[in-house]
């Protein structure tokens, strides 16, 4: 599953803060954040995402957070023969 978040995150500082921080939630996460978007979209790519929880997070961390949205991933895999 990957949601992704509309944040105010403003340079690499707070991005390192942010993706230590989360991952003592999320401990398998491919977490990211893209400075160059207007959004300074926030990425979490993990089996189980609580959107609510990383907008509290972030929050109580100073950020503004909003959904932009979640994709649940695909588990069936085609196999090409």
């Amino acid at each position: 599953m990957v949601a992704v978040f509309k944040t105010n995150i403003k340079n690499e500082q707070e991005v390192a803060f942010i993706i230590q921080n989360l991952q003592e939630h999320y401990h398998s996460a491919a977490i990211n954040v893209d400075l160059d978007d207007e959004d300074k979209v926030l990425r979490v790519d993990n089996p189980v995402v609580d959107a609510i929880k990383i907008i509290l997070l972030l929050s109580a961390w100073s950020f503004k957070c909003e959904v932009l949205g979640v994709i649940k991933a695909n588990k069936s895999k085609s196999k090409i023969k």
